[in-house]
C-alpha cells in the first residue's frame, strides 16, 4: 500500500491512496478503505468529482514548487515516469504489514502547518475560483489513449 503521509494537502482528481495486491486480496481490503475515506473527506468538506473518468495505471503525484518555497503545481503521472519535484504516494505497507509506525498527531499537525504555509495566497483565501495546477503527464495520457483502444 502505498499513500500520502497524514497532514499532506492534496487537491481534486490526485490519489491519495494506492493499493496493489492480487484482486481478491484488494477486493477484500477495498471496501473498508472507501468507506474510511470517503468519511474523512467529507469531514474535510471537500467536493467529490463526479462525471470523471479515472486515470489508469499506477500514479504518483510530483509537487514542484516556485522560487520562494509556495506551491507551483502537481504533476499526475504514472509510478514509472519520475518527474521533477517532491513525491507525494509513498510506500507505508508491505506483505501486509506497515513498513514504519504511523505519524504522530503533532508529526501530522506539523506537516498540515508546513503545507499550508506553502501555499499560494490564492488558496489560502478559499475564495471560489482559486485552483491548484494538477498537470497530467504525457505518459499517463498516452496509457490512458492505450487502453480506451483496446477496451473499444
Amino acid at each position: 500500500m502505498h499513500a500520502v503521509p497524514e497532514g499532506t494537502i492534496f487537491f481534486p482528481d490526485e490519489p491519495i491512496i494506492r493499493v496493489t495486491a492480487p484482486i481478491a486480496e484488494a477486493q477484500l481490503v477495498e471496501p473498508r478503505l472507501m468507506n474510511l475515506l470517503h468519511f474523512e473527506t467529507l469531514i474535510a468538506r471537500r467536493k467529490r468529482s463526479e462525471g470523471k473518468a479515472t486515470w489508469p495505471g499506477r500514479k504518483q503525484v510530483y509537487r514542484r514548487y516556485d522560487d520562494h518555497g509556495l506551491m507551483r503545481e502537481d504533476v499526475l503521472t504514472l509510478e514509472s515516469d519520475p518527474q521533477d519535484g517532491e513525491p507525494l504516494v509513498r510506500p507505508v505497507m508491505r506483505a501486509g504489514r506497515r513498513i514504519a509506525p504511523g505519524p504522530s498527531l503533532a508529526e501530522s499537525r506539523a506537516r498540515a502547518t508546513a503545507d499550508l504555509a506553502r501555499l499560494p495566497e490564492r488558496l489560502r483565501r478559499l475564495e471560489g475560483g482559486a485552483r491548484h495546477p494538477v498537470q497530467v503527464s504525457p505518459a499517463l495520457v498516452a496509457l490512458a489513449h492505450e487502453v480506451d483502444e483496446r477496451t473499444r
